[in-house]
């Protein structure tokens, strides 16, 4: 799709959140799984950034799709950043990556 339209895969994946986000306007009209990653994500980043490979793994462990967890953050507007301390790439949510800056 990416090469028809032009762009790189990072904008039509982009695209394809927003426009998914603007139909799922409430938890209800979000999939199952995708709502079980979100709530998943949310309760993980609840108390401090985390490596993404550790989230990954944890997701894994508890049934979570790696489609459903790919969405998880762009719903919740997640932050990734990488980091200098060996941890590679970390989540934030929102308010702590303001904290952490």
């Amino acid at each position: 799709m990416s090469r028809l339209a032009g762009v790189s895969d990072d904008t039509v994946k982009r695209a394809r959140a927003a426009l998914g986000l603007r139909y799922a306007k409430d938890k209800a009209q979000l999939a199952d799984g995708t709502q079980h990653a979100v709530t998943f994500l949310r309760g993980v980043l609840s108390l401090h950034p985390m490596p993404a490979s550790h989230v990954e793994e944890m997701a894994e462990k508890k049934g979570i799709g790696a489609r459903q967890l790919e969405r998880a953050p762009e719903i919740l507007k997640v932050k990734v950043q990488r980091r200098g301390d060996g941890q590679g790439v970390c989540y934030f949510l929102p308010s702590q990556a303001t904290a952490e800056a």
